[in-house]
């Protein structure tokens, strides 16, 4: 198989994707609380939401580690940087020093709790305000709401709209990368 066949399977396969989750109905939301880093080694192997305050960070290539610790042994989430995440342009100075949500399955990886990244719609920046005056469970990010790990939604039609903002922005990356790989073809011929 050419690399242009490997890249138009691709393609056809993100439209699939996108179509599928346009189209399927959301799952129902169940409220779960946030857990603290401190606590997260608890809940390896489980979908969780931890909140805490980034205190460090570590990029190695396209990986960045968000400490919220500084112990050796204490929480961090892992996003990896790839060609089509959406992550702010320097995600290991965006995120240090400000109280995050992260959503995800934790792992445990070398004894170490953590969350891998691969969305940004998995992390989100907290007010620290807002986080301080809640007295019921914090809202996960979106990503967690579409797989109905987290708090529901203010109402349907708000998920729908979510789900739609996130395909929309799928479809420009997928429309980035058609025309870059007609470019690309181009300037080989």
């Amino acid at each position: 198989m050419t690399a242009d066949e490997k890249l138009k399977l691709t393609v056809r396969s993100l439209r699939t994707v996108l179509l599928l989750c346009a189209l399927a109905p959301a799952a129902p939301a169940r409220a779960q609380p946030t857990i603290a880093p401190r606590v997260a080694g608890l809940y390896v192997g489980q979908e969780r939401v931890v909140e805490g305050k980034v205190l460090s960070a570590q990029r190695e290539g396209n990986t960045v580690r968000l400490r919220f610790g500084t112990g050796p042994n204490d929480f961090v989430a892992t996003l990896s940087i790839g060609l089509l995440s959406d992550f702010p342009e320097n995600p290991d100075e965006a995120y240090v020093g400000k109280t995050v949500r992260v959503a995800g399955s934790i792992k445990s990886f070398r004894g170490v709790p953590e969350i891998g990244l691969r969305d940004a719609s998995n992390i989100e920046v907290v007010n620290p305000r807002t986080t301080s005056e809640r007295s019921e469970p914090a809202p996960a990010p979106a990503a967690a709401i579409a797989v109905g790990t987290a708090s529901a939604p203010d109402s349907p039609r708000s998920e729908l709209e979510a789900l739609r903002a996130q395909v929309e922005a799928l479809t420009r990356r997928v429309e980035v990368l058609e025309r870059k790989r007609a470019t690309d073809g181009n300037k080989a011929e």
